[in-house]
């Protein structure tokens, strides 16, 4: 599973990184991410949920630093995949579209025993949009999709 980023900062302008797959061409390659909500405070004037994240260098993390000390609100896509079929082609599982973005934190990880570095970081988030789609997993045909919508700040989920 491939998990790809995709930082807009202003809703425009992007953050480019190392990824060549169909469809996800120079997005952020993300090695983990964990959403975090939590329950108490929707509704809340000001409230957020966060996502953590952790990535090895490649060519867009330079700008990620730059965006956390502008501390500047932006959009980011997530989306996980997996190759199925036959020929394989990677097909989207979950994809997230997150507004009211706002880095929180970005820091150099260590050396993951990796050949690059490996940096962690987190932004925060007022609202999220989530496609799951389902697929046949002898062909890779799509057999199905859900969506859901959460903002936080007016708890609204639909």
């Amino acid at each position: 599973m491939d998990i790809y980023a995709r930082w807009l900062i202003g809703g425009t302008s992007p953050i480019n990184g190392d990824v060549t797959a169909t469809g996800w061409a120079r997005w952020l390659d993300l090695n983990t991410y964990s959403l975090v909500l939590d329950a108490e405070s929707i509704g809340r004037v000001g409230a957020v949920g966060t996502v953590t994240f952790s990535l090895q260098y490649q060519s867009g993390v330079p700008e990620l630093s730059r965006v956390l000390a502008k501390r500047s609100v932006s959009t980011v896509s997530l989306v996980t995949t997996t190759g199925l079929g036959n020929p394989r082609r990677e097909l989207p599982l979950v994809e997230y579209g997150f507004t009211g973005v706002t880095m929180t934190r970005f820091a150099h990880d260590g050396v993951s025993g990796q050949d690059r570095p490996t940096f962690a970081g987190a932004f925060s988030y007022t609202k999220v949009d989530i496609k799951q789609t389902s697929y046949d997993l002898r062909n890779g045909v799509k057999t199905g999709e859900q969506r859901a919508s959460l903002d936080i700040a007016q708890a609204i989920f639909t």
